[in-house]
């Protein structure tokens, strides 16, 4: 059996375990190990921060530390400025916030249109149809629909849109809205999703799903 002692009866000494610095960089790295030694406790805040505006600080908490240590070995304090400035780029190009994969949600700008803006687009329809007031009862409203849309859309800055279609996509629908797609839509995207699985792996799963329909009456499907 072999001994874990020296020769002279020390017991060896197993070394640290090796810093984890993150992914290896290049010979170029303006960063050197000592440095990032320095900072690399904050990296796993760093890459799992949720807001921008908390990147931003943990990043100046980081440069905050990497000029303490400048100055303790008064590398080119005359620079440190330049050096911040740079430490704060490497930071942000080699240490990317983890995104969490999300399936997109597709906004249709003209239904989007006619959800929110319906009294303006009424307005229209009455305009085409040479009547006082039209509703879903006037004869031809529906010929005239779309073209009535994208009237009112023309009316609304492109920026307005944008930024409501952004508001959409990271907050989802209106209660409303998400009720009346998951009357018409839920039990068909379950079951398109359950086959999905059984054909690509030989899957079978099960699930349960609650939503509030238009009349706000709690619906559950299995």
């Amino acid at each position: 059996m072999s001994s874990s002692h020296s020769a002279e009866g020390v017991p060896h000494l197993i070394p640290n375990p090796p810093i984890n610095r993150g992914p290896r960089h290049n010979k170029e790295s303006f960063l050197k190990p000592a440095e990032i030694d320095i900072i690399v406790g904050l990296r796993p805040e760093l890459v799992g921060s949720s807001s921008d505006r908390e990147r931003l600080l943990i990043i100046k908490k980081m440069v905050h530390m990497l000029r303490e240590y400048w100055r303790t070995i008064d590398r080119q304090w005359a620079s440190a400025d330049e050096k911040a400035e740079k430490a704060a780029k490497w930071i942000t190009n080699n240490w990317r916030r983890k995104r969490g994969k999300r399936i997109p949600l597709y906004v249709n700008i003209q239904e989007h249109i006619w959800q929110t803006r319906q009294s303006d687009v009424w307005k229209v329809i009455a305009s085409k149809l040479n009547v006082a007031k039209a509703d879903s009862s006037t004869p031809g409203w529906l010929q005239v629909r779309q073209s009535a849309i994208a009237e009112v859309r023309q009316s609304i800055p492109k920026e307005t849109l944008r930024q409501e279609a952004t508001e959409i996509m990271r907050n989802g629908y209106q209660r409303d809205k998400q009720a009346q797609i998951a009357d018409k839509l839920l039990f068909k995207r379950v079951k398109a999703a359950h086959e999905h699985l059984f054909l690509e792996m030989g899957a079978v799963s099960l699930q349960f799903t609650v939503h509030k329909s238009l009349t706000g009456r709690a619906v559950m499907s299995t």
